[in-house]
């Protein structure tokens, strides 16, 4: 486990498309990132390019942190 500054680090690097990709943080980690984005206005498009995921992948995430009612729905998942 990585000492709390550098988590730190980790997670305003993600949210600032740094280096590592989303997978890399925790999932409450990457539950503030996603939440930070989708509050910023960002589509999953965007999201999946800044945090080094798929669409589909972000989508899952969405769903998982109930963030998706923040997106347009097609066919059942985050849009």
């Amino acid at each position: 486990m990585r000492a709390p500054a550098a988590r730190r680090r980790l997670l305003m690097a993600a949210v600032a498309g740094g280096w590592e990709p989303a997978e890399s943080l925790t999932p409450d980690e990457r539950r503030q990132v996603l939440g930070a984005l989708v509050r910023d206005g960002w589509s999953v498009r965007q999201i999946a390019y800044r945090v080094r995921a798929t669409e589909y992948t972000v989508c899952r995430w969405l769903d998982t942190y109930d963030l998706r009612s923040h997106h347009t729905l097609r066919g059942g998942h985050a849009a």
